[in-house]
Parts: C-alpha cells; sequence; structure tokens
C-alpha cells in the first residue's frame, strides 16, 4: 500500500531550483532516509509532503495524516515539557484522562518523565529534540517527516538518538521520511535510502544495495565518507614564534551566586601545536576559550600568553584572532577586502597587505575568488575567508576556533579541515579548536583537552587518550561507540563480570572493537551468555548491540566479519585489553 508518491514535482523559489522533476514513491511502513548534501531539496521535498509548500507543477499523494520534526528544536517555550507532549492530543480534542496516560507512556519511553514540569529553556539540546519526538510520537501521525533531526546535537548525543529513533519509528506502524547528509545514518537505519543532488532523485532502494552498487559517482560520493575514524596528526617542529597558552587557578562563574561553568584549574597549551577542546554541549569549552579571548574576564585565576600576565589586557591588545561557528564576513566587501581589512586597520604598508593577501588567499584555495562577494560564495568557501582574516595578521599570538565546521557541509567538512592543518602547519601559530566531535578532534589536533562538567578530566594526543583513558568519561566518549562499561573485577589474568560486593564501584571497560562473537568449541568459560537485539549497518563495519550479564554491550565488526543472528549468543574479550575502573577512575 503507497503511503506517499510525487509524481513529476519541481519547484522553484527565488530563482533557484528546490526540486526538478521528482517522481518518488513510498510504501507504507518504510523507513525511508534521504540523504544528500546541503542544499540538495531533502527539506523542500519534505515540505511539500507535509503541505507547507506547493510544488510548481506536478502531484504529491499523501495517504493519512503527517507529523513534522524540524533540525531545530521546535517546541512552545511558555509550555511545559507535558504540555508540549500533549499539545496534539488537546487540539484533537483527546479525553483528559487518555491525554494523561498517552503522555506518561511517550514520556518513559524518551526518558522524559522527571522533566515533565520543567520547559524547554531549562533542558539540554538532547532533551529540547526529545520532547519534539514526542509530540510527534503523541500526534500518532501516519506520516513522519524527520528534517536532520540530530544535526545541532553533540555527537555523542546523536549516537544516542539515532538507536532511539530506530526503537521509536522503525517498527513499521509508520512511514518515516529521514532526511540526513550523514551516510553512516542512511545505512545504520537499515530501511530505504533515496539519494538527491541538486534537486534531483539519483538512486534509490535498500540502503545497503545503493551502497554496493551506486548508479553513479554522485551517489558514490555522497557514501563516500563512510570511513574509518582519523588518526592524529603526526609531530611537527614548533615556530620559533609561537605562543605558550596557561591557565593557572582559572575559574569563572556568570552570577556571583551560580555554579561554577568553569571550576578552578590549571591547563597548559604548549606553542606552536594545535589543542582541541573537546567535550558535550555546556562543558566549558566556549568559556575557556573566550576567556583566552579575553571576550570573558574570569572569576578567578591567571592567564598567560609565554609566561606574561594577559588576564587584564583587553581583547584588542591580545594579538588572538577568533573564528566563530558561523562564518564572520563583510559582504559588502570582497573576499581581497576582507583579508585586508584586519592589516588595514593596523596601518601596515599597502605593499605588505597585496603580498599577504596573496600568501593567505594560496593558502586557503582562495585566489579565485578574491574579487567576488561573500555572500555569493558557499559557506565552506564563506569560512575559509573568516580563518583567513585570523591568519593574514603576522602578530598573531593564537588562534581561536568555536565550532568552525558546524555550519559547513559535510561533504566538504573534510577538505576545510585538511585546510585547517595546512594553515597551522606552515604557519606554525597555536590553534585552540572548540568542538563537541571526536572525529574532527582526532584529526586537527595534535594534542586533546576533555571537558566535563566544567572541569578537565584528561589532556593528552588522542591515541593515549583512547588507549589509556583516566576516567570512565573519557572512555565513554572516546570512540564511536564509546568504549563498554560492565559491572566486574580483573585479577589473575582472567575477568569476573557482575557486582563485586565492595562499596567501590568497579567496572571493567572493553572497547567495541575487541569484543568477539564465540560458537560452538570456542565457547569457553571465558565467554558469557547474551542477547543479540540488534545489527547496526554502517557500511565500512557492522554495529551490534548486545545484553550480557544485565548490561548493554557494543560489539564493532569489520565488513568481511558475518554479523551474528538476532537472539541468543556468547560473547568474549581479551582480559589483557580490558580496563579497569573503581568509582570512575581507572586503576592498573
Amino acid at each position: 500500500m503507497t503511503a506517499v508518491r510525487l509524481e513529476n514535482v519541481s519547484r522553484t523559489a527565488g530563482g533557484e531550483t528546490h526540486l526538478s522533476s521528482v517522481d518518488l514513491t513510498v510504501e507504507a511502513g518504510t523507513f525511508l532516509t534521504l540523504l544528500g548534501p546541503m542544499r540538495a531539496g531533502k527539506t523542500s521535498l519534505l515540505r511539500v509532503i507535509a503541505g507547507l509548500d506547493r510544488p510548481d507543477d506536478g502531484s504529491v499523494f499523501v495517504d493519512g495524516s503527517v507529523a513534522m520534526v524540524y533540525q531545530e528544536f521546535v517546541n512552545y517555550p511558555s509550555f511545559t515539557v507535558r504540555e508540549n507532549i500533549a499539545s496534539p492530543l488537546v487540539v484533537s480534542g483527546v479525553a483528559h484522562d487518555e491525554i494523561a496516560r498517552r503522555v506518561g507512556e511517550i514520556a518513559e519511553r524518551l526518558g522524559l518523565s522527571s522533566l515533565l514540569e520543567r520547559r524547554p529553556e531549562e533542558l539540554s539540546g538532547g532533551q529540547q529534540q526529545r520532547v519534539a519526538l514526542g509530540r510527534a510520537l503523541a500526534k500518532d501521525a501516519d506520516v513522519v517527516l524527520l528534517d536532520e533531526p540530530l544535526a545541532n546535537l553533540d555527537f555523542k548525543l546523536r549516537e544516542e538518538l539515532r538507536g532511539e529513533l530506530s526503537a521509536l519509528f522503525g517498527d513499521g506502524r509508520r512511514t518515516v521520511l529521514y532526511a540526513t547528509t550523514d551516510p553512516a545514518e542512511a545505512l545504520g537505519f537499515g530501511g530505504d535510502v533515496a539519494v538527491l543532488d541538486e534537486g534531483r532523485v539519483l538512486q534509490s532502494g535498500s540502503a545497503r544495495a545503493v551502497y554496493d552498487a551506486p548508479a553513479n559517482e554522485r551517489v558514490a560520493e555522497q557514501f563516500a565518507r563512510t570511513t574509518t575514524p582519523p588518526t592524529r596528526r603526526e609531530d611537527r617542529p614548533v615556530a620559533a614564534a609561537a605562543t605558550r597558552v596557561s591557565f593557572e587557578g582559572v575559574a569563572h562563574r556568570y552570577e556571583a551566586d551560580a555554579p561554577y561553568a568553569l571550576h578552578p584549574l590549571d591547563l597548559t597549551l604548549a606553542a606552536g601545536k594545535t589543542h582541541a577542546l573537546l567535550g558535550p554541549s555546556g562543558c566549558g569549552k566556549t568559556t575557556l576559550l573566550n576567556i583566552v579571548s579575553g571576550l570573558i574576564q574570569p572569576t578567578a585565576g591567571r592567564l598567560a600568553f609565554d609566561g606574561k600576565n594577559v588576564t587584564d589586557v583587553p581583547t584588542r591588545d591580545r594579538r588572538v584572532a577568533q573564528v566563530f561557528q558561523f562564518p564572520v564576513v563583510y559582504d559588502s566587501m570582497t573576499v581581497r577586502r576582507n583579508l585586508a581589512f584586519p592589516l588595514e586597520n593596523r596601518a601596515v604598508p599597502r605593499e605588505r597587505i597585496a603580498s599577504r593577501v596573496d600568501e593567505i588567499a594560496r593558502l586557503l584555495g582562495l585566489s579565485d575568488v578574491l574579487d567576488r562577494r561573500p555572500r555569493a560564495l558557499a559557506t565552506d568557501v564563506r569560512q575559509r575567508v573568516a580563518l583567513g582574516r585570523g591568519l593574514v595578521r603576522e602578530d598573531v599570538a593564537a588562534i581561536l576556533l568555536d565550532e568552525p565546521l558546524t555550519a559547513v557541509d559535510p561533504a566538504f567538512r573534510a577538505t576545510l579541515r585538511d585546510t585547517l592543518k595546512s594553515a597551522q602547519t606552515e604557519t606554525g601559530k597555536t590553534l585552540v579548536y572548540v568542538t563537541h566531535d571526536q572525529g574532527e578532534a582526532m584529526d586537527v589536533a595534535d594534542e586533546i583537552v576533555v571537558m566535563n562538567e566544567g572541569r578537565v578530566v584528561q589532556q593528552g594526543p588522542s591515541d593515549e587518550l583512547f588507549a589509556r583513558p583516566a576516567h570512565e568519561f573519557v572512555a565513554t566518549f572516546l570512540g564511536s561507540p564509546g568504549m563498554n562499561l560492565l559491572a566486574g573485577t580483573i585479577a589473575g589474568g582472567g575477568v569476573r563480570l557482575g557486582a563485586a560486593g565492595s562499596t567501590e564501584r568497579r567496572m571493567i571497560g572493553v572497547r567495541p572493537e575487541d569484543v568477539r562473537f564465540v560458537v560452538g568449541a570456542d565457547a569457553t568459560a571465558g565467554s558469557w551468555v547474551g542477547t543479540v537485539e540488534r545489527v547496526e549497518d554502517e557500511g565500512y563495519r557492522r554495529v551490534v548491540t548486545v545484553r550480557v550479564e544485565g548490561s548493554v554491550m557494543k560489539a564493532a565488526l569489520s565488513e568481511a566479519t558475518p554479523p551474528p543472528e538476532l537472539g541468543a549468543c556468547r560473547v568474549t574479550f581479551d582480559a589483557a585489553r580490558a580496563h579497569a575502573f573503581v568509582d570512575g577512575t581507572a586503576v592498573s
């Protein structure tokens, strides 16, 4: 039975083609992922199906009611969580007792039961998006449209909610269309995929079938990013003019009686290196960065550049350049003038300005657009212009990057990361890079500073943090999926799962890559009975969810390793590669 059908649908707005002769049929109960880069037509397609936009040509057929969840957290700010979830039921005239029952069920399913009386502004991004999903569930629509609902969330929250979405909408009771730029999501959901670009559907079918046999190069390019995680950068010589940044007892509260946004810390960022501040939203990354730039005066402590106290030095005199999440450029100026402007303000000689602008344009691949205005350029090019404005000053002590790739199309993020690395290598500047994406941190940074709840949890090269996490948080935050934590102990070269009967919290950490499934004669005393609950296909590997001894584990299997069937299984792992934690801290 057909749930959604588009026949020869086209739409143009603002002189741009959003959809071009689209033919698409979605059967009832299908989970269809719309995959493509930014401006491919995914959102336009969803809006036409929802009736929010009218096509210029063609016809749209939808069988049943429609609910839509957006990329932004669209909730009623004056309503509580309970009232937000209940709103579709109230509008539909559902009885009060039935509303209470259904809201309670949905809240429990989404982990919102303890937050029902709070308002959206009091919630984290992940919690706000759960509320939006709760409204869609309450509406109990026949067709659910999800427009990149995880795009604005932290890396780990995306990972967590991706699994929840599969459980919520992957049961075949509803028809789901899910828009994304991430091919791993298209494969992980395990349904069908329609690959779009420039307003056209290039290929559709089973996600795995399209991945294995792309119809053309453009389809293949959409799946090209399903590769293994990056490894850390090689060590490089430090430039003589690089700056060491030191925090000595630095702490910050945004109000006198408020909790610490940044707890007292001592931290040194070595000169001439790229340092990633990595952690979830609200952990203190941007606060720390803004203290370096001078946008925030710390409540306590001392900030030093190469040993010189700059705590009270105004931003304009600190010789720092800051690049923000969204490109900050002057649209009224050409790219050339944007790059020249910081030098003109410092009365640099005209000849030196011209040569320096040419140097930076060559370094960032901007030579061909120097005489164009930024408003006509793609977001990734505009962000390169913003980066160039920071690099063009030769007297800059440090360059501060606050999630600079968030607004960039994922298809261009790897390119821009390479540009950042090349620019840092050539200039030798100290870079401080804020991100919640461990892939970015591992690829760009020489050293990672892992933060959580306003504290620095661990600092070091990415491979060291991955191999020897000092804390459970680092163990679970680094890695995709993160390290499995199971109640148990390691002793005498063996592993014993289950609570140890101690007042201490003893946990065993096992990387998903180290988990194996065993059968027959290999099912020895060193293995445990489990239940396979889910298998996610990510192209280059498969991630298996298995329940063992009451705990949920993840196993990461190579593409060449056959995944186990759902149901009973036995798992094992090498005790020598396991990690022991007591009360959250690693022990040897």
